[in-house]
């Protein structure tokens, strides 16, 4: 079952369905990975998805060729600040 996740800015994260939730789309060889892992990157399936430039792993999956270095840092620094889930 596919999970629609929103991450909108103005989404509070309990509302995204992103966070300490296994990926729908697969784990990419990250056995303990959830989409979101307050204060751990290489857990985090959106920041893996955010950085990869491989085609069917890229996040987004259309519209880029090229990771986004800005909005790959404010995901980082976002991720690692974040303690718990709500």
């Amino acid at each position: 079952m596919e999970t629609a996740i929103d991450l909108r800015y103005l989404t509070p994260l309990a509302e995204t369905k992103a966070c300490n939730i296994v990926p729908s789309k697969g784990q990419f060889g990250l056995p303990d990975s959830r989409i979101i892992v307050p204060g751990n990157l290489s857990d985090s399936i959106l920041r893996f998805r955010m950085s990869s430039t491989t085609q069917n792993v890229r996040m987004p999956a259309i519209g880029t060729a090229l990771v986004d270095k800005l909005g790959l840092e404010a995901i980082d620094a976002w991720i690692t600040d974040l303690k718990t889930c709500p």
